[in-house]
């Protein structure tokens, strides 16, 4: 394991304070569409250029003032100059907490305006669902799935003491068990198999592997990182074909600018995060 920058120097962590509830914060806001969240609390907006404009809820608006950045997740009103993400926007439309805000929009309610991710969800005849940035995204939360439905899955992560619910819902840490291909329909197992997930015979390229997902800077999915369970399997690490991209723990590269810790491999980074190391990101 390669330190830089700073070392432990036996603390068990470096964390800073209000990390995960940033990082948490900020997966939200790249994950939700905020235009439909304001949809969804009755504001109605129309397209003006670049930004979604609608009449302010919070004053009496007669023209309208309220512009939504959808691809930066922020809303402004140039009119009483409220302004903020869609966490802020649930706490003040719902006058509840931040904790509060963030289970409205991870809960059922969330499915009505968040970007879809399951599989069965995607339609097949809109060309818009068509081999999108999002499809990755989908593939880690079928792997997170069937992570929590196999228990040799289990067995492997208790024995490397990596079974920790909130860095495993955190990392997004899957596994492959093989049946993806049972369940993609044409144009996606076209689009997998082009990448790399699905050999062409059909076969899973992670199956039998523990599966950690790879994100870009804006927190979508774009490569998975796999460690086979099986003793004695060979090769022990994969990454799809092609030039590896994504990082795991890439939000500690922001707030951590000064004071990172370097991790040989990525289940090391993971066994860090176990015991409340927050900035370790492997090479």
């Amino acid at each position: 394991m390669v330190m830089a920058a700073t070392r432990l120097k036996g603390r068990s962590t470096l964390a800073v304070d209000g990390f995960l509830e940033e990082l948490e914060k900020e997966d939200l806001k790249k994950r939700t569409d905020l235009v439909a969240l304001f949809e969804c609390f009755g504001v109605k907006l129309e397209k003006k250029g670049s930004s979604f404009m609608g009449l302010c809820p919070w004053h009496d608006d007669k023209n309208p003032s309220l512009s939504v950045d959808k691809a930066k997740g922020v809303y402004h009103c140039f009119g009483c100059g409220e302004s903020g993400d869609a966490i802020e926007l649930v706490k003040k439309m719902k006058t509840v907490s931040f904790r509060e805000a963030v289970t409205f929009l991870k809960g059922e309610t969330a499915k009505v305006f968040a970007i879809p991710k399951v599989l069965s969800e995607r339609a097949e005849d809109n060309p818009a669902t068509k081999a999108t940035s999002f499809l990755l995204d989908a593939i880690a939360e079928h792997y997170e799935k069937a992570l929590a439905e196999s228990s040799e899955a289990r067995s492997y992560l208790e024995g490397r003491a990596l079974w920790s619910a909130e860095v495993l819902k955190r990392f997004r840490v899957g596994y492959s068990d093989g049946k993806l291909g049972d369940i993609v329909g044409e144009t996606d197992r076209a689009e997998l198999t082009k990448r790399g997930v699905l050999r062409r015979d059909g076969s899973e390229h992670f199956a039998g592997c523990i599966v950690v997902p790879l994100f870009d800077e804006a927190v979508h999915v774009v490569g998975f990182y796999g460690r086979r369970i099986e003793a004695g399997a060979t090769p022990a690490h994969l990454y799809l074909p092609g030039p590896h991209q994504g990082l795991v723990n890439r939000p500690a590269a922001k707030a951590y600018r000064d004071s990172l810790v370097l991790t040989e491999a990525v289940l090391d980074a993971l066994s860090l995060a176990t015991v409340d190391v927050q900035n370790a990101i492997p090479c």
